[in-house]
């Protein structure tokens, strides 16, 4: 596994590849990721994703495989939480590399990542919102398609799930959520207006609450959903 490892990273890592042997590069990552049932295999080649080195011209080129890639590994059918972290560090690494690309196509990598703000495990809440914010650039403002993306997933489950996170006595955890979706939702909140009322019953619940932390966090989203939308 080391030898792999390491054979994968230099072929990964190469400047001096050509834009075939790339795509052949790419193409048998994207392969291995996708159809393997090994954890360890799997995590292997998004870690690789996670560290190459293409030249701007051959990342280019190769944008939307690498992508799709990276999107299957955050939906995670194998279910490993270090194959959901290699994810996000792979989505970190190609907003830095590739920010133009990663803005215009934000529909369809973020949502697997801001879904997991309303885990009931703490640590891939964790592991989104460090993602989130180390990506906020290429987020905020949110592109339209992203917003819309949002609305969908808020009226399916989102909504749902943080009233769950609520009940659960997540208190604080569910207004940082909230302040996600408000910011994600934007402008576009405004053609949303029964949605972003819904979304507003949540601080209304909390604001009742007799902890002082929970009331200051509860005030705090009011005026954020004020400023934001």
């Amino acid at each position: 596994m080391m030898k792999a490892k390491e054979y994968l990273f230099f072929l990964m890592s190469s400047y001096k590849a050509t834009r075939d042997d790339a795509r052949a590069i790419v193409d048998s990552l994207i392969k291995v990721i996708t159809t393997t049932k090994i954890k360890s295999v799997c995590n292997l080649g998004v870690w690789c994703i996670s560290m190459q080195q293409f030249n701007s011209s051959l990342l280019d080129a190769n944008f939307q495989s690498l992508l799709r890639a990276i999107t299957y590994a955050l939906d995670n059918p194998i279910g490993s939480l270090s194959i959901t972290f290699e994810a996000m560090q792979a989505v970190m690494k190609l907003a830095s590399t590739s920010a133009e690309n990663m803005r215009a196509m934000s529909n369809i990598w973020a949502p697997p990542v801001y879904r997991r703000l309303v885990s009931s495990d703490k640590r891939e809440r964790d592991m989104s919102e460090r993602c989130l914010q180390k990506v906020l650039s290429e987020i905020c403002p949110p592109p339209v398609i992203l917003s819309k993306a949002l609305v969908i997933d808020l009226k399916k489950t989102l909504i749902f799930m943080m009233e769950d996170l609520l009940n659960q006595g997540l208190k604080i955890q569910t207004l940082q959520v909230w302040k996600w979706f408000m910011r994600l939702l934007g402008p576009y909140g405004m053609k949303n207006k029964h949605l972003v009322n819904k979304l507003l019953n949540i601080p209304e619940q909390t604001f009742t609450d007799l902890d002082p932390q929970i009331q200051n966090a509860s005030l705090l989203c009011y005026s954020f959903s004020k400023f934001d939308t």
